[in-house]
């Protein structure tokens, strides 16, 4: 792969009257970020003009925002996808969600200084902004980058928080959404994956089927997401696969333009 000769395919393909679409969706299709990123800066390096500027003068609709979005990387595209969330009319919860729920510490860092970079506004004060209560208060202490990073849980303080969840829930009447906050927003994957493994033992029940009782709504999406991003046998590669996976739905979504 040459990044140089890449970059001169993608200009040619949009030379002159019309663009060479299936060209172009091609290579996009068949690089990885990495190497795309190398391919915009060998294009802005060879020609003077931006490449994602010159896509979206030769694109439009979807085959537009799919080959936009491939040309980000991670980061970038998380914070479009927040800004998108938070503007205008309404607010797309389900988005700031699944975006701060599953990132893990290092990269939500690097969102927030992306974020405040391109859009001149602080991401925690944005949130704020657009939701409230118990679902603000989570998403607050996630965005606080904290989390602990412990490979090496220890039992006895896992299985007391597995009894603080139960207590703060099922073992009363009303549930106490602070416990759920903290544990949920400062343990580790191993400690929260170790903690549901107590709390199973406890309960009697997984830890899911205790959130999907006691909560509801935009509270209960926020806390199953946790699980299902952090609470993993592969923690902290679950993160990896979600890009993985978000690249193979690209690449097949543009293949798909190839054969119509």
């Amino acid at each position: 792969m040459s990044a140089e000769k890449d970059a001169e395919a993608l200009k040619n393909a949009m030379k002159g009257f019309g663009t060479d679409e299936a060209a172009l969706i091609k290579m996009v299709a068949n690089r990885n970020n990495e190497q795309r990123q190398k391919i915009k800066l060998a294009y802005k390096s060879a020609y003077g003009s931006d490449l994602v500027d010159d896509l979206k003068s030769e694109l439009k609709g979807k085959l537009e925002d799919a080959i936009v979005a491939l040309f980000m990387n991670p980061i970038e595209y998380d914070c479009q996808q927040l800004r998108a969330a938070m503007k205008g009319a309404g607010t797309d919860e389900d988005t700031l969600i699944e975006i701060i729920a599953s990132r893990p510490n290092w990269m939500l860092k690097k969102i927030k200084e992306e974020y405040k970079k391109l859009y001149g506004k602080d991401l925690e004060a944005a949130v704020k902004g657009e939701v409230s209560g118990d679902l603000e208060r989570l998403l607050v202490s996630l965005l606080q980058c904290n989390r602990s990073e412990n490979n090496h849980p220890n039992d006895a303080q896992c299985a007391a928080k597995a009894k603080e969840l139960f207590e703060a829930g099922e073992g009363q009447w009303g549930t106490d959404e602070s416990a759920f906050n903290k544990i949920f927003a400062t343990s580790s994957p191993m400690e929260l994956a170790l903690i549901a493994r107590h709390y199973h033992k406890l309960a009697g029940k997984t830890i899911l089927e205790a959130i999907n009782k006691e909560f509801g709504g935009n509270m209960k999406k926020l806390l199953n997401t946790i699980v299902y991003a952090i609470i993993s046998p592969l923690a902290p590669d679950i993160y990896w696969i979600f890009f993985f996976l978000l690249s193979l739905l690209f690449k097949f979504s543009l293949l798909d333009f190839l054969s119509d």
